[in-house]
């Protein structure tokens, strides 16, 4: 983990990974070392809980670059997380992550 919670920026409980591989973009090739995990809540009668995935500025945990698209990993989460670890873990396990560390 680089950054254990980031605030004010995106619509959920956010923290920020570093990848080793970096994740590749499937859209362009680029590979982003940094991304964004969302846990964001669901509204009732309207819209599933889900994961996003999002490329990361390391410094503040914004978005890298102009665009938002979310990105492998990112899903729709079919129950609420006791805990929003569980729903990073599981967006983390989406990409391939078997170990995670602490922050730096």
């Amino acid at each position: 983990m680089h950054i254990p919670l980031v605030e004010g920026i995106y619509p959920g409980r956010t923290r920020v990974y570093k990848l080793d591989p970096p994740l590749p973009d499937p859209d362009n090739g680029n590979a982003h070392e940094y991304v964004a995990v969302v846990v964001q809540p669901g509204r009732r009668n309207h819209q599933l809980p889900e994961t996003l995935v999002f490329a990361a500025n390391p410094i503040n945990g914004g978005p890298k670059g102009p665009s938002m698209k979310r990105l492998p990993g990112s899903g729709i989460l079919y129950f609420w997380p006791d805990d929003p670890d569980d729903g990073w873990r599981w967006a983390l396990m989406q990409l391939g992550v078997t170990q995670i560390e602490g922050a730096a």
